[in-house]
């Protein structure tokens, strides 16, 4: 399945490997039909191409970003303090424009930190997707 064929685009964000890792231990432990998992390391190349066009999507296909909460502090420090709105907990679904999704995940893999991101075939496999991702991140919600 080529990646124009799934849409659908969930980001995930986390302070170091070990973390990454058990989310997507647990993505594969939950056969998601109809979801890539890419896991990015720092310093990985090839986001562009992971994400899409700078100017893709509609508000249904829009990517979902979740951010675990040790990682918030660097998306604020790297001036994304205004996109968060000030939070200071775990993140889950914020919704964004694919280009400033990429912007996103490029500046945090360059401050270190790891990224997961699952492309999913339909909106059904994007709620599964996002559902398992968001059981990965452990401390209380900020929903945006």
């Amino acid at each position: 399945m080529t990646n124009e064929h799934l849409p659908y685009k969930v980001a995930a964000v986390f302070p170091d490997e070990v973390t990454a890792a058990a989310a997507v231990d647990a993505l594969d432990a939950a056969t998601l039909d109809g979801v890539r998992v890419l896991e990015l390391a720092p310093d990985t190349s090839g986001v562009d191409q992971a994400v899409g066009p700078a100017a893709g999507g509609s508000a249904a296909t829009s990517p979902a970003l979740y951010v675990s909460t040790p990682v918030v502090g660097s998306l604020v420090v790297l001036g994304y303090g205004a996109l968060i709105d000030g939070a200071a907990g775990t993140i889950r679904g914020l919704r964004l424009r694919e280009g400033l999704l990429a912007d996103v995940l490029k500046d945090a893999l360059r401050a270190g930190c790891y990224v997961v991101l699952l492309l999913a075939a339909n909106s059904e496999a994007r709620r599964r997707a996002e559902a398992v991702i968001s059981a990965t991140l452990s401390d209380p919600a900020i929903h945006t």
